[in-house]
């Protein structure tokens, strides 16, 4: 049934038949091009659509999310275990706990981001609403 010009969302399960109908054929030395053409044919989808659904193999979303080697509560114990003198700067920190610099900074980003991030724990002038008591 083919879908209608307006519609926008292809099911999870079409999405799948496609992208495995594109890796069968391009695994057969079919262009890229071509395959595209006879998905086109056989879903009766638009160009468009193939083609997003032939580039988000690519994507960061089709990958498989790795293990990192400190979780979160390991970071923050190597960082509450350091002494306060050597946690002025992001470089004595990452020398102190031997995590590198862009781990530390990607796990702070984390946290300040968050509704209740270092700021409003630290400071004690700042009150619930986050504005000065």
């Amino acid at each position: 049934m083919p879908r209608t010009p307006g519609f926008k969302k292809l099911t999870p399960e079409k999405k799948v038949s496609v992208a495995l109908f594109l890796v069968d054929l391009t695994a057969r030395a079919t262009r890229a091009v071509n395959a595209v053409k006879k998905a086109m044919a056989t879903f009766k989808l638009g160009s468009t659509v193939v083609w997003e659904v032939w580039r988000s193999r690519m994507g960061v979303g089709a990958r498989k999310p790795k293990n990192t080697k400190r979780t979160k509560g390991k970071i923050a114990r190597l960082v509450a275990g350091v002494p306060l003198c050597d946690r002025q700067t992001l470089e004595s920190l990452a020398n102190a706990t031997a995590v590198p610099k862009t781990t530390l900074w990607r796990h702070l980003k984390k946290r300040l981001a968050s509704p209740c991030g270092f700021a409003r724990e630290t400071n004690p002038h700042i009150g619930t609403q986050g504005k000065p008591a």
